[in-house]
C-alpha cells in the first residue's frame, strides 16, 4: 500500500510540473521568436542586404536559445512554486546569456572548421550578432513581463 501511495504521489506532481514547464517554454520561446523577428525586420528596413545575414546569425542564436530554454526552463520550473514576472525575466536573461555562450561554442567548433577566416574572427562575429539578439530579447522580454505584471495587478 505504501508503494502505491508513493507512486501516485510522484505521478500526481509530475503532470503539474510538465504543464508548467511547457507553459513556461512556450511563453519564453514566443518572446525569443518575437525578438528575433523584430531585429531582423529592423535590419531589413535599415539595411535590406544585411537582413539575410542577421537572419542567419539569428537562427544560430535561436537554436542555442532553444537548447538553453529547454534545459534551464526545467530548472526554473522545478525551483519555484509561484510565478513571478521578475523571476521569469531573470531566467530569460540567464537563458539568453547561456545562448550567447552556446552560439560562440558553435562558432568555435563548426564555423571555424569550415571557414577560411581565423577562428577569432568567426567567434567574434558570432558573439557580436548573438549579443544583438540577446539585447533584443531583453528589451522584448522586459516589455512583455512588465505588461503581464501590470495586467495581473489590475
Amino acid at each position: 500500500m505504501s508503494t502505491s501511495s508513493v507512486e501516485s504521489g510522484s505521478t500526481s506532481s509530475s503532470p503539474l510540473i510538465r504543464g508548467r514547464y511547457w507553459d513556461y517554454v512556450r511563453t519564453e520561446g514566443v518572446v525569443l521568436l518575437v525578438s528575433f523577428a523584430v531585429l531582423v525586420l529592423v535590419s531589413a528596413v535599415g539595411m535590406p542586404a544585411y537582413a539575410t545575414v542577421m537572419g542567419w546569425f539569428g537562427a544560430i542564436y535561436l537554436m542555442a536559445a532553444a537548447i538553453a530554454l529547454c534545459v534551464l526552463g526545467l530548472v526554473a520550473v522545478r525551483s519555484r512554486q509561484s510565478v513571478s514576472e521578475l523571476l521569469a525575466f531573470g531566467w530569460l536573461a540567464l537563458i539568453g546569456a547561456v545562448a550567447v555562450g552556446f552560439s560562440a561554442l558553435y562558432a568555435f567548433t563548426f564555423g571555424a572548421a569550415g571557414s577560411d577566416s581565423p577562428t577569432t574572427l568567426v567567434v567574434s562575429v558570432q558573439l557580436i550578432h548573438s549579443s544583438l539578439f540577446y539585447i533584443a530579447a531583453l528589451i522584448v522580454g522586459s516589455v512583455f513581463h512588465l505588461w503581464r505584471s501590470r495586467r495581473a495587478s489590475k
